[in-house]
């Protein structure tokens, strides 16, 4: 044992001393190099040193600050352009993505000065890097597609495809699976002919796609099994620990844990032994979903918690945004409702930007030093007239009193008018500032509420799912302001039956208000039907509204004894029969009813809801289930009251639910997406110039 430890500590020992006589060499370099261009080569590899070796990143921004300074001296341009970009590296792995932005920024003004394309190709992408960490991705795109231009431009193809492959990354983030696969087979193609060791990385996003999208597990795995082959044979850390983590995924999905757990402890362990935090984070996401979906709440919330720890450190949104979500949904799959909206609320209030002190401080110095400058210039004036003065007096007496009498009366004049400037002066700057106060609140709120819009229609179903289940169906949503106080529901349940191939479940929801507390109360709404649903397994609508009802007023009891609540209209909306045409719906209702239209018929025939609302009431009853029999051509309309509360018209009044009845009557020969078309249409027409009332959410289903 004591050979063991002399021997590590002898490594330790040669590793040191080895660092230290590369770092004398380079300073020895840097102090007595022949020439400058020694000497800048030299402060380079230093920076690399410190950078890719003994991880001093701090220590490298200082070097690059000197060798940036050093290389403008002496007209340098493409060092100094690559002092930049490794200077906006040592930032980008500290955490400091807007200062790494910076250096990008200034890297590519010189590069475009000098036409160096390959640095400011190289600077763009680290650019589009540094957005996408902060959740920008149509800032992320544009930096990617102006650096895969400049590459296809130098016929560069092994920067072309990893241009394609961080491009595609961005699609899918931004949920465009379609162009994500177009951009990852393109840099599939030239990887695979190039030899190219990131090969392994792109193998694995397509892998990816057929996990997430079709999904198809056998293919899924085959791309990930050939991309883990070469990772491991080329010793590529990352690369195999993200493959890793997308296989426990797939296990996850196949509910096979025990595996899936082993594969997301692998990729932790990399994760760990390489110090990559970003990954180490969703090491973490991925363990505390799995233990979610176990069942063991302890070890869910632990792992989720890291994850935020983790990302706060970073200063990563994208992370910080997913922990807080994480926490929310565990905590209201556990029932503890409170801590949920804790975090579900933090999660709507992240800003998008941060608003700079530092520029503030700059300018409110600049003003300081302004007006001190403008009195010292009024004192020297006011000085050199006195002066004058005392010259006159010498020469005549009579002068002197001329002089005093109207320098008097100068004065007074002067000094009243100084004084009545100084005050608009002063009331001039008061309303400056209060009108620049006034702005920036504004600005701050609404980026708030913007990225609240952002989280909102993260929560709601894509419209392309909708139509892959339901395609003759539409859904007409129209909020009154940027965040709306309705939404739609969607979900697909498997279902255990020789006759039918799956259960859907479609509702539309009408929560209090509008803006942005119907947002939040919105998302409480969801949360709990989600939890109904899924958490509960309860397929019946009367049944679902029910619990539905219970979690939202405990969810507010223990928020203080709030009243709010939500209207909603449900169907429980079988697949499709293998032994009859005839397919049978059930429908629950909470104050808003559901419409039935039967082909070629003339009236609709509307069943009633029940008069209560989803949230406190003081005589709560069972929800009513109702089963409907419909045949082909029938077509079921839900919705909220916005459409039929419009004022509008002639004679500026409500539309009211018998002018949409006959509106969905004439135009039931339509297909749904073009009844869509002329419910917006005529909604528009309508409201002419009066504002919008309230929410708008209509959704139609024909059979």
């Amino acid at each position: 044992m004591k050979k063991l430890i002399s021997l590590i500590l002898l490594f330790v020992c040669l590793s040191v001393y080895s660092q230290n006589k590369k770092t004398d060499s380079l300073f020895q370099k840097i102090r007595n190099g022949k020439t400058d261009t020694i000497k800048a080569r030299a402060r380079y590899a230093l920076i690399d040193h410190y950078i890719h070796v003994v991880n001093e990143y701090t220590l490298g921004i200082a070097h690059c600050d000197t060798l940036i300074e050093f290389s403008k001296k002496k007209n340098f341009n493409r060092m100094q352009c690559k002092a930049w970009i490794y200077r906006a590296y040592c930032q980008e792995y500290l955490g400091n993505y807007d200062d790494a932005i910076h250096s990008d920024s200034m890297c590519i003004l010189h590069a475009n000065k000098h036409d160096l394309k390959p640095e400011a190709a190289n600077a763009y992408q680290n650019m589009g890097n540094n957005f996408a960490h902060k959740g920008n991705y149509a800032k992320a795109l544009e930096r990617f597609l102006g650096s895969l231009k400049l590459h296809e431009e130098m016929k560069d193809s092994i920067s072309m495809a990893t241009m394609y492959h961080n491009c595609a990354i961005v699609y899918r983030r931004n949920n465009q699976p379609k162009k994500s696969i177009e951009f990852f087979r393109k840099a599939a193609a030239i990887r695979e002919k190039k030899n190219d060791k990131a090969y392994a990385s792109t193998l694995c996003s397509i892998g990816n796609y057929y996990l997430e999208n079709e999904p198809n597990f056998d293919s899924a795995y085959h791309y990930y099994t050939k991309g883990l082959k070469i990772a491991e044979s080329l010793s590529i850390a990352p690369t195999t620990a993200l493959i890793k983590e997308n296989l426990g995924n797939l296990f996850m999905k196949k509910k096979d844990y025990k595996t899936a757990e082993k594969y997301f402890l692998e990729n932790l362990t990399i994760y760990e032994r390489i110090g990559e935090k970003e990954g180490l984070g969703y090491a973490y996401y991925s363990l505390a979903n799995l233990y979610a979906e176990m069942g063991n709440k302890e070890k869910a919330l632990d792992n989720a918690k890291k994850v935020l720890a983790i990302a706060e450190e970073i200063k990563n949104a994208e992370e910080i945004k997913l922990a807080y979500s994480t926490i929310a949904e565990l905590s209201s799959m556990f029932k503890d409702y409170q801590t949920a909206f804790k975090y579900r609320t933090k999660e709507m209030k992240m800003k998008d930007s941060l608003y700079n002190e530092s520029g503030s401080k700059a300018m409110a110095e600049m003003s300081q030093k302004y007006e001190t400058e403008k009195k010292q210039q009024e004192i020297k004036l006011l000085t050199e007239k006195g002066l004058n003065q005392d010259l006159a007096l010498k020469n005549s007496k009579l002068m002197m009193y001329g002089v005093g009498v109207v320098a008097v009366l100068l004065i007074v004049v002067a000094v009243i008018l100084i004084r009545s400037n100084k005050n608009k002066n002063e009331a001039n700057k008061q309303l400056t500032h209060q009108k620049h106060v006034i702005e920036e609140k504004n600005k701050e709120i609404t980026d708030s509420i913007k990225y609240a819009q952002r989280i909102q229609n993260a929560i709601l179903p894509s419209i392309e799912l909708i139509k892959s289940k339901l395609p003759d169906s539409f859904i007409y949503y129209l909020p009154k302001d940027i965040v709306s106080g309705d939404i739609y529901y969607f979900q697909a349940l498997e279902v255990e039956s020789s006759s039918v191939s799956s259960e859907l479940i479609i509702a539309a929801v009408d929560c209090t208000g509008h803006g942005v507390p119907g947002a939040l109360v919105s998302v409480i709404g969801f949360n709990a039907l989600n939890s109904a649903i899924k958490e509960f397994k309860i397929n019946d609508p009367g049944a679902i509204l029910d619990k539905t009802r219970e979690l939202v007023v405990q969810t507010f009891n223990a928020t203080g004894g709030l009243k709010d609540g939500m209207d909603m209209s449900l169907i429980s909306f079988q697949g499709k029969s293998q032994n009859s045409k005839e397919r049978v719906i059930k429908w629950a209702g909470a104050n808003n009813p559901l419409w039935v239209l039967r082909k070629d018929a003339t009236d609709i025939e509307e069943y009633k809801a029940n008069k209560q609302p989803i949230g406190f009431t003081d005589s709560p009853q069972p929800f009513t289930t109702h089963e409907v029999v419909l045949n082909p051509g029938d077509t079921v309309y839900i919705f909220t009251d916005g459409y039929a509360d419009q004022f509008g018209g002639d004679k500026g009044k409500k539309l009211k639910s018998g002018s949409m009845k006959k509106l969905l009557v004439d135009i039931q020969k339509l297909s749904m997406d073009k009844q869509k078309e002329v419910v917006h249409e005529e909604f528009k027409k309508w409201k002419s110039s009066l504002e919008q009332v309230d929410d708008v959410c209509v959704i139609g289903i024909q059979i």
